[in-house]
């Protein structure tokens, strides 16, 4: 009798692998945590700059891409001046990860974390408020520009973070009227 049973047990499980074989694709998606993804991509985003191609380094996004392969249509972005995030949904949450923050005037490197990006945008505002006074603008806005590339570019170098915080800005946000 148990002979029977174990049979038709065998029977049953074999029928089901045939039936439903959708199960065999069925694979493990851990919990991504935000926080920890994040630090992933900050990582891999100076790694990548300090290459050549600023951010072409595929072996500097592995760790990040184990954990989340990169889906071109989950890519998103802002547009902000003088930075523009680049930005990933993480799948199933509300939750995005920043890759880079892209200086929108220049082709300098990215800045890869937000107290980068906070940074830049002091010093940004900083020289470009300067000439505020000025017939035209345009001045102390490519004086901005360049000041900005440059701390991108010392940065990439391997300069120190200056810690600086904006009063208003892309990544900071702006005082609500």
């Amino acid at each position: 009798m148990s002979r029977v049973i174990l049979t038709g047990v065998a029977a049953a499980i074999a029928l089901g692998a045939i039936a439903f074989p959708a199960w065999a694709v069925l694979k493990y998606v851990p919990t991504l945590d935000p926080t920890t993804m994040q630090s992933l991509a900050s990582k891999a985003c100076k790694c990548a700059r300090a290459t050549v191609g600023h951010y072409s380094d595929k072996k500097c996004w592995e760790a990040f891409e184990k954990l989340l392969p990169i889906d071109p249509d989950m890519r998103g972005g802002t547009t902000c001046f003088p930075l523009s995030e680049e930005t990933y949904e993480i799948p199933g949450t509300n939750a995005r990860v920043v890759l880079r923050y892209r200086i929108v005037a220049s082709k300098a490197p990215p800045l890869c974390s937000r107290e980068e990006a906070m940074a830049g945008e002091a010093i940004w505002y900083r020289i470009g408020s300067q000439g505020n006074t000025e017939p035209d603008g345009q001045v102390s806005l490519q004086r901005a520009n360049a000041a900005l590339s440059q701390f991108a570019e010392e940065l990439a170098k391997g300069r120190p973070l200056e810690k600086l915080v904006p009063e208003m800005g892309c990544v900071t946000g702006y005082p609500s009227d």
